[in-house]
């Protein structure tokens, strides 16, 4: 026999009902809202934790410098105002090739790029800090190749021309210790298969590290090269005869990614 129910009845069920579905939904999206938030803290925990990215961006910033294989040294004022030169001079053409713009670069009559004297202090105060002002102007670098500064054109002439055996850098380590950060870099060898053809050997030749000191702005400048605990092991060292009459040509090496980029673009 069937139950009869009243109106009243029957309206408070289909609230209970309604009630208990807002209740489900409710639990379901602070449900779906903790697992976001515990997503987003395992995200944000592993950006913090992981150093990948961060010695991503130094062996980007510290190429130029590598590059040169300086001494070690204390403080900038050891250093040689040639040396922040060529290594902000180098440092911006490899930030020009990064963003793509090193082809757009103006050139002079003689097709040397143009390299504004502006970009170059640019990179200076980013590498060194912004205490650090050039005073542009033409200088030899320790390969012995000559940027000439042209007044008129407020930039640097970019020599085309080979250099003898440099080096790329490999991050290995970042230790922040005395409110200093040291940067262990890894000395990649770039060596030479003909003339212009650049090689890279797979292991580090040898280490130093970088010692960086916040600014005023709170941000990491550099500020030495020291004596690393890091070695390289025998095996992986190139014997110095092997080595020493290779030559290896930044410009070539330049517009050889220039190519490879062009040739993935085309890809797409």
């Amino acid at each position: 026999m069937a139950t009869l129910i009243t109106r009243e009845e029957h309206q408070r069920r289909q609230r209970r009902r309604r009630r208990q579905f807002l209740g489900i939904v409710v639990v379901i999206m602070v449900f779906l809202g903790m697992l976001h938030l515990i997503d987003t803290a395992v995200g944000i925990y592993k950006k913090v934790t992981d150093p990948t990215e961060k010695m991503k961006e130094y062996e980007s910033l510290l190429r130029s410098v590598v590059m040169y294989d300086p001494a070690y040294f204390n403080g900038l004022e050891n250093v040689s105002d040639s040396f922040i030169k060529q290594t902000s001079v180098w440092g911006t053409i490899f930030e020009l090739i990064e963003k793509g713009q090193w082809e757009s670069l103006e050139r002079s009559e003689d097709e040397r790029a143009i390299l504004p004297g502006v970009d170059v202090s640019a990179f200076a105060a980013k590498l060194y800090g912004p205490s650090v002002q050039l005073t542009h102007g033409t200088f030899t670098d320790d390969f012995g190749l000559e940027y000439v500064y042209d007044e008129s054109l407020q930039g640097y002439l970019i020599p085309v021309t080979s250099t003898e055996n440099s080096y790329s850098p490999t991050v290995v380590q970042l230790q922040n210790k005395d409110g200093k950060l040291r940067v262990s870099v890894g000395y990649i060898s770039n060596t030479s298969d003909g003339i212009t053809q650049g090689v890279t050997q797979s292991k580090p030749q040898k280490y130093a590290d970088y010692i960086f000191e916040r600014g005023l702005d709170r941000e990491w400048y550099l500020t030495g090269i020291e004596e690393s605990e890091w070695k390289a092991e025998e095996g992986d060292i190139i014997r110095q005869e092997t080595t020493a009459d290779l030559v290896y040509d930044p410009t070539g090496a330049l517009q050889q990614q220039l190519d490879e980029n062009s040739t993935l673009g085309g890809d797409k």
